[in-house]
Protein backbone atom coordinates (compact mmCIF):
# COMPACT_ATOMS: atom_id res chain seq x y z
CA UNK A 1 0.00 0.00 0.00
CA UNK A 2 1.54 3.28 -1.12
CA UNK A 3 1.11 6.80 0.22
CA UNK A 4 3.13 10.00 0.05
CA UNK A 5 4.35 12.01 -2.93
CA UNK A 6 5.22 10.79 -6.43
CA UNK A 7 6.60 13.43 -8.78
CA UNK A 8 8.20 13.17 -12.26
CA UNK A 9 7.83 9.38 -12.37
CA UNK A 10 7.04 7.16 -15.33
CA UNK A 11 6.48 3.54 -16.27
CA UNK A 12 7.16 1.96 -19.67
CA UNK A 13 6.90 -1.68 -18.60
CA UNK A 14 3.89 -3.99 -18.70
CA UNK A 15 2.40 -4.57 -15.24
CA UNK A 16 0.11 -7.43 -14.22
CA UNK A 17 -1.33 -8.42 -10.83
CA UNK A 18 -3.41 -11.41 -9.79
CA UNK A 19 -3.20 -10.95 -5.99
CA UNK A 20 -6.68 -11.36 -4.48
CA UNK A 21 -6.50 -8.84 -1.66
CA UNK A 22 -7.41 -5.24 -0.97
CA UNK A 23 -4.86 -2.57 -1.94
CA UNK A 24 -3.40 -4.94 -4.54
CA UNK A 25 -4.55 -3.29 -7.74
CA UNK A 26 -2.38 -2.99 -10.83
CA UNK A 27 -1.15 0.51 -11.70
CA UNK A 28 1.52 2.17 -13.79
CA UNK A 29 2.78 4.30 -10.89
CA UNK A 30 0.92 3.02 -7.79
CA UNK A 31 -0.83 -0.34 -7.42
CA UNK A 32 -2.95 0.35 -4.35
CA UNK A 33 -3.19 3.17 -1.82
CA UNK A 34 -5.18 3.91 1.30
CA UNK A 35 -3.51 7.05 2.65
CA UNK A 36 -2.78 10.59 1.53
CA UNK A 37 -1.37 10.41 -1.98
CA UNK A 38 -0.10 13.15 -4.32
CA UNK A 39 0.97 12.30 -7.87
CA UNK A 40 2.32 15.04 -10.17
CA UNK A 41 3.93 14.98 -13.64
CA UNK A 42 3.73 11.20 -14.02
CA UNK A 43 2.85 8.98 -16.96
CA UNK A 44 2.36 5.39 -18.00
CA UNK A 45 3.10 3.82 -21.38
CA UNK A 46 2.92 0.14 -20.39
CA UNK A 47 -0.02 -2.26 -20.57
CA UNK A 48 -1.64 -2.64 -17.13
CA UNK A 49 -3.82 -5.61 -16.23
CA UNK A 50 -5.47 -7.23 -13.22
CA UNK A 51 -5.97 -10.93 -13.85
CA UNK A 52 -7.24 -12.20 -10.49
CA UNK A 53 -10.56 -13.79 -9.57
CA UNK A 54 -13.64 -12.69 -11.47
CA UNK A 55 -15.37 -12.18 -8.11
CA UNK A 56 -12.86 -9.55 -6.99
CA UNK A 57 -13.47 -5.84 -7.55
CA UNK A 58 -9.77 -5.04 -7.67
CA UNK A 59 -8.95 -2.30 -10.17
CA UNK A 60 -6.38 -1.59 -12.85
CA UNK A 61 -5.40 1.99 -13.72
CA UNK A 62 -2.85 3.77 -15.85
CA UNK A 63 -1.57 5.79 -12.89
CA UNK A 64 -3.25 4.19 -9.82
CA UNK A 65 -4.78 0.73 -9.64
CA UNK A 66 -7.11 1.42 -6.73
CA UNK A 67 -7.70 3.85 -3.87
CA UNK A 68 -9.28 2.59 -0.64
CA UNK A 69 -9.82 3.63 2.96
CA UNK A 70 -9.35 7.23 4.04
CA UNK A 71 -7.01 10.00 3.04
CA UNK A 72 -6.85 12.44 0.17
CA UNK A 73 -5.93 11.65 -3.41
CA UNK A 74 -4.58 14.36 -5.71
CA UNK A 75 -3.47 13.43 -9.24
CA UNK A 76 -2.24 16.36 -11.33
CA UNK A 77 -0.72 16.75 -14.79
CA UNK A 78 -0.49 13.03 -15.60
CA UNK A 79 -1.29 10.87 -18.61
CA UNK A 80 -1.73 7.28 -19.71
CA UNK A 81 -1.25 5.83 -23.18
CA UNK A 82 -1.12 2.15 -22.17
CA UNK A 83 -3.88 -0.44 -22.54
CA UNK A 84 -5.73 -1.00 -19.23
CA UNK A 85 -7.48 -4.33 -18.60
CA UNK A 86 -9.46 -5.68 -15.65
CA UNK A 87 -12.57 -7.83 -15.55
CA UNK A 88 -14.46 -5.49 -13.24
CA UNK A 89 -12.88 -2.04 -12.89
CA UNK A 90 -10.43 -0.31 -15.22
CA UNK A 91 -9.56 3.37 -15.65
CA UNK A 92 -7.07 5.38 -17.66
CA UNK A 93 -5.89 7.37 -14.63
CA UNK A 94 -7.58 5.74 -11.59
CA UNK A 95 -8.92 2.20 -11.63
CA UNK A 96 -10.98 1.42 -8.54
CA UNK A 97 -12.14 3.97 -5.97
CA UNK A 98 -13.65 2.70 -2.72
CA UNK A 99 -12.36 5.49 -0.49
CA UNK A 100 -14.09 8.16 1.53
CA UNK A 101 -12.63 11.64 1.45
CA UNK A 102 -11.60 13.86 -1.42
CA UNK A 103 -10.20 12.71 -4.73
CA UNK A 104 -9.06 15.35 -7.20
CA UNK A 105 -7.85 14.57 -10.71
CA UNK A 106 -6.62 17.69 -12.53
CA UNK A 107 -5.18 18.37 -15.98
CA UNK A 108 -4.85 14.69 -16.87
CA UNK A 109 -5.22 12.84 -20.18
CA UNK A 110 -6.02 9.25 -21.06
CA UNK A 111 -5.04 8.09 -24.55
CA UNK A 112 -5.08 4.37 -23.74
CA UNK A 113 -7.62 1.68 -24.56
CA UNK A 114 -9.80 0.57 -21.63
CA UNK A 115 -10.89 -3.07 -21.59
CA UNK A 116 -13.36 -4.22 -18.93
CA UNK A 117 -15.59 -7.16 -19.99
CA UNK A 118 -17.84 -6.54 -16.98
CA UNK A 119 -18.53 -3.08 -18.47
CA UNK A 120 -17.00 -1.03 -15.63
CA UNK A 121 -14.40 0.67 -17.81
CA UNK A 122 -13.70 4.36 -17.37
CA UNK A 123 -11.55 6.68 -19.41
CA UNK A 124 -10.51 8.76 -16.39
CA UNK A 125 -11.87 7.25 -13.16
CA UNK A 126 -14.94 5.54 -11.72
CA UNK A 127 -17.27 7.22 -9.24
CA UNK A 128 -17.52 4.50 -6.63
CA UNK A 129 -17.23 4.77 -2.86
CA UNK A 130 -18.31 7.35 -0.32
CA UNK A 131 -16.40 10.29 -1.71
CA UNK A 132 -16.85 12.43 -4.78
CA UNK A 133 -14.16 12.60 -7.42
CA UNK A 134 -13.54 16.13 -8.60
CA UNK A 135 -12.49 16.49 -12.22
CA UNK A 136 -10.65 19.66 -13.19
CA UNK A 137 -9.79 20.04 -16.84
CA UNK A 138 -9.33 16.39 -17.80
CA UNK A 139 -9.45 14.78 -21.24
CA UNK A 140 -9.76 11.36 -22.81
CA UNK A 141 -9.23 10.21 -26.37
CA UNK A 142 -12.38 8.89 -28.01
CA UNK A 143 -11.70 5.39 -29.27
CA UNK A 144 -13.28 1.97 -29.30
CA UNK A 145 -13.39 0.21 -25.95
CA UNK A 146 -15.74 -2.00 -23.99
CA UNK A 147 -16.22 0.41 -21.11
CA UNK A 148 -18.57 3.14 -20.05
CA UNK A 149 -17.57 6.79 -20.12
CA UNK A 150 -19.23 8.39 -17.11
CA UNK A 151 -16.52 10.85 -16.10
CA UNK A 152 -16.77 14.62 -16.32
CA UNK A 153 -13.74 14.66 -18.57
CA UNK A 154 -13.81 16.06 -22.10
CA UNK A 155 -13.66 13.68 -25.04
CA UNK A 156 -11.50 14.61 -28.02
CA UNK A 157 -10.55 13.19 -31.38
CA UNK A 158 -6.92 12.66 -32.38
CA UNK A 159 -7.05 15.57 -34.83
CA UNK A 160 -8.00 17.85 -31.93
CA UNK A 161 -4.89 17.00 -29.89
CA UNK A 162 -3.21 20.37 -30.55
CA UNK A 163 -6.25 22.18 -29.16
CA UNK A 164 -6.16 19.96 -26.08
CA UNK A 165 -2.46 20.71 -25.52
CA UNK A 166 -3.17 24.43 -25.73
CA UNK A 167 -5.89 24.10 -23.09
CA UNK A 168 -3.70 21.94 -20.82
CA UNK A 169 -0.87 24.49 -20.88
CA UNK A 170 -3.29 27.37 -20.39
CA UNK A 171 -4.66 25.65 -17.28
CA UNK A 172 -1.14 25.45 -15.81
CA UNK A 173 -0.59 29.18 -16.34
CA UNK A 174 -3.99 30.07 -14.91
CA UNK A 175 -3.38 28.09 -11.73
CA UNK A 176 -0.16 29.90 -10.84
CA UNK A 177 1.37 28.77 -7.56
CA UNK A 178 -0.64 25.53 -7.43
CA UNK A 179 0.86 24.39 -10.72
CA UNK A 180 4.30 25.95 -10.22
CA UNK A 181 6.16 22.65 -10.69
CA UNK A 182 3.90 21.19 -13.35
CA UNK A 183 5.52 20.34 -16.68
CA UNK A 184 4.23 21.72 -19.97
CA UNK A 185 2.48 19.57 -22.57
CA UNK A 186 3.49 18.82 -26.15
CA UNK A 187 2.52 16.32 -28.86
CA UNK A 188 4.38 13.09 -29.66
CA UNK A 189 5.13 11.52 -33.04
CA UNK A 190 1.88 9.57 -32.93
CA UNK A 191 -0.10 12.77 -32.39
CA UNK A 192 -1.00 12.28 -28.72
CA UNK A 193 -0.63 14.77 -25.83
CA UNK A 194 2.37 14.00 -23.62
CA UNK A 195 4.40 15.86 -20.99
CA UNK A 196 7.40 17.83 -22.19
CA UNK A 197 10.53 16.38 -20.60
CA UNK A 198 13.27 18.87 -19.71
Amino acid sequence: MAHGNFENCYNKCNVSSSVESAYQGAGGIVGGSGGNLNIINCYNEGSISYTGSLTMTTGAGGIIGEFRGGGTLNVSNCYNIGRITSYHVAGGILGGDWAEGTKIISNCVNNGEIIAPDKNGYDIAPKFGGGIIIFNHDYYLQQSNSGLNISDATAFQKEEANDVIEELNKYIIQNGDTAENWKSWTINEEGYPILLND
